[in-house]
């Protein structure tokens, strides 16, 4: 994670997959912005002044993730992440790499958190589709995440007309 951004309307790119926004200018580059509600296959929100884009290094390339909203970045100790839960849903899993358990307020107790392969999910050509098989997860790297808070409920903003070019 590079950093946060309020987001802004990025210019559409003719005949992008629904999930690529578009391309915003950040500091004389041109950096594509994807929705990673439509990446992952979930329902369209408005957006309002919680939506966020977190500027993510992928491949060595820049490239903005739409959010709902962020709280705070973390760092997560080894010993707080556990293996990713083998599931035989019809649930798609294969960007889940381990859950991650971090100690909130005295009323909230240990919370889980689910780590995503951000880099695999950002490259699969399609919503929900792996394109390159996850790396071995038990290195010692410290994975960091975003901690989203819950959804405050707000009149939604309009995004404008985006079905003309």
């Amino acid at each position: 994670m590079q950093e946060i951004r309020s987001y802004e309307q990025p210019t559409r790119i003719a005949n992008a997959p629904p999930f690529i926004k578009g391309v915003v200018n950040l500091r004389g580059v041109g950096v594509p912005t994807i929705d990673l509600r439509l990446k992952l296959g979930c329902a369209s929100v408005e957006y309002n002044s919680f939506t966020v884009v977190v500027e993510l290094n992928v491949h060595g390339r820049v490239v903005g993730a739409v959010v709902d909203c962020v709280s705070e970045g973390l760092e997560l100790a080894g010993d707080k992440i556990k293996p990713a839960p083998q599931l035989q849903l019809s649930v798609d899993a294969c960007f889940i790499t381990g859950i991650g358990t971090v100690q909130g307020s005295r009323d909230e107790g240990e919370r889980m958190l689910i780590l995503m392969d951000i880099e695999g999910l950002m490259s699969a050509p399609r919503p929900a589709e792996p394109a390159v098989p996850r790396g071995d997860l038990s290195s010692p790297a410290k994975p960091v995440l975003l901690k989203s808070a819950p959804r405050p409920a707000e009149p939604a903003v309009p995004r404008g007309d985006l079905s003309s070019p």
